[in-house]
């Protein structure tokens, strides 16, 4: 029972959710931590930008690397991403070395053609490939 509700909360947020994005496990080399994002846009038209914030955790839940990056688009050699499209992108966080357990993505603001912004709350759904 608990399996089928976990899966259904899943599909009920994708499905309102406009741009899914999807972070997959992190490598570390060195002072930096690589975390692969898959992207997906289901809006109506391109997302032109989005701006996200990476945290990396410790086993407390403290921060041991941040970083703020455009994950699509941001300025003329990042193109949007198209209506239906996915991309990856891969987000490079300084760790000064320290060890961390768990990441959290935040997405921060999403900009559309014309200077219009969508809900990062409301139309974005972050999901982590290793489970919900």
């Amino acid at each position: 029972m608990k399996k089928a509700t976990t899966f259904f909360f899943i599909g009920t947020m994708s499905a309102w959710a406009q741009l899914v994005v999807t972070v997959l496990l992190p490598k570390t080399t060195g002072t930096k931590a690589i975390v692969p994002l898959v992207l997906g846009n289901a809006f109506r038209e391109s997302v032109a930008s989005a701006r996200a914030t990476m945290f990396l955790l410790d086993d407390k839940g403290s921060v041991v690397g941040q970083a703020v990056r455009w994950i699509i688009g941001g300025d003329t050699n990042h193109p949007p991403l198209a209506v239906g499209a996915t991309n990856r992108f891969y987000f490079v966080v300084p760790t000064g070395g320290k060890p961390f357990v768990t990441n959290r993505l935040t997405v921060t603001q999403v900009n559309l053609p014309g200077g219009k912004r969508a809900n990062p709350v409301t139309q974005v759904a972050v999901r982590s490939a290793a489970g919900p």
